[in-house]
């Protein structure tokens, strides 16, 4: 799967941070689908890229954090970002990818399909506005709109604040916010 620097930020932003918690402080990549994981329990970021091959692997797999922040780290702003289930590569480098415990959370249950309902009112942390701007500055970076990013509520009293971005690669995720 191909990624950018600043698609990176944004799924390590969404991954936990915490290693005892080995099955989610990891990106889960999905190739057939072409998309891209991370979540840290609370919030849940998916990016949505190109497919993978029909000739390629196509199971899914997953890298950990500090894989992932060391791909970071060595890539330039304008590298291309290659993750495959055998190897990270970044330009002419290649590194070799630490083999991940545990599976990653079954995500798909907590993607609500699109409901109409009253609009509770919510309280947003700041550290989860910031995660939002990094989701819409991949996708700004990718396309020629800004990387607006929208915001749908559940009609539920407890259900999670969905996002998704307007244009450029499809961008989506699951907020839980505070509810006030």
């Amino acid at each position: 799967m191909k990624l950018t620097k600043r698609d990176i930020a944004a799924l390590l932003a969404f991954a936990c941070e915490d290693e005892a918690r080995y099955h989610v402080s990891v990106v889960h990549f999905e190739p057939e689908h072409g998309r891209a994981v991370a979540t840290d329990g609370h919030s849940l970021v998916i990016y949505e890229g190109e497919k993978g091959a029909p000739d390629s692997d196509l199971r899914p797999f997953s890298v950990s954090r500090a894989d992932m922040v060391k791909l970071y780290r060595i890539a330039g702003a304008k590298d291309d970002i290659h993750v495959t289930a055998d190897a990270l590569t970044v330009g002419a480098q290649t590194l070799q990818r630490t083999p991940c415990d545990g599976h990653f959370p079954a995500y798909r249950q907590v993607l609500a399909a699109s409901k109409q309902g009253p609009c509770p009112v919510f309280a947003i942390q700041t550290y989860l506005l910031s995660r939002l701007e990094l989701v819409a500055k991949a996708a700004a970076s990718k396309s020629k709109n800004d990387g607006a990013v929208v915001l749908k509520t559940g009609a539920g009293e407890f259900e999670p604040l969905h996002f998704e971005t307007v244009s450029g690669p499809r961008w989506s995720g699951v907020l839980m916010p505070f509810r006030i």
